[in-house]
């Protein structure tokens, strides 16, 4: 069989492939809800790792705010960490009224304010790395979220020296 004879059949087969591809983000998305009015939903891929069981994901959720540059600052407000019945698959449901929270010190005199990435303090903790399936967050309107990814290192051996 000639090449030109084949050409039809390989690209509808390449097309297929193709279409397969792109048409996947969003079938993985449909577990997930939309967010209500007041609300955003993020969703971010974490890219695979030669390693994903020794890695942890830990999500840092807050928003920039004016502050003074001398203080330790939070937001008042939970991370819940909500499963889909049936999929398998959780997501994180965040909760603010955006009040921020300080160190109980005297500010300093010559502390001036600055804008800050202001985080939620909820002790949710790291969680599993999985590239296979994408992070969801749903947070109020004017928050952002970002990530950081932890990885074990070099394992070291400890002793006892008396």
């Amino acid at each position: 069989m000639s090449i030109v004879k084949q050409l039809p059949l390989l690209l509808i087969i390449c097309s297929v492939l193709v279409t397969s591809g792109f048409a996947k983000p969003k079938d993985d998305l449909k577990a997930f809800p939309q967010a209500e009015e007041g609300y955003e939903r993020f969703v971010f891929p974490l890219p695979p790792l030669d390693d994903e069981s020794s890695a942890k994901v830990s999500l840092v959720i807050g928003k920039m705010m004016k502050a003074d540059s001398a203080k330790q600052y939070g937001l008042s407000g939970s991370i819940n960490k909500v499963s889909i019945h049936g999929w398998g698959y959780t997501y994180y449901q965040v909760e603010s009224n955006g009040q921020m929270f300080a160190a109980l010190i005297a500010p300093h005199k010559e502390a001036s304010k600055v804008d800050r990435f202001v985080e939620i303090r909820d002790d949710i903790g790291p969680h599993r790395y999985n590239s296979k399936v994408p992070v969801v967050a749903i947070v109020p309107k004017g928050f952002e979220v970002k990530y950081r990814v932890l990885t074990s290192g070099v394992v070291q051996s400890a002793s006892v020296v008396l």
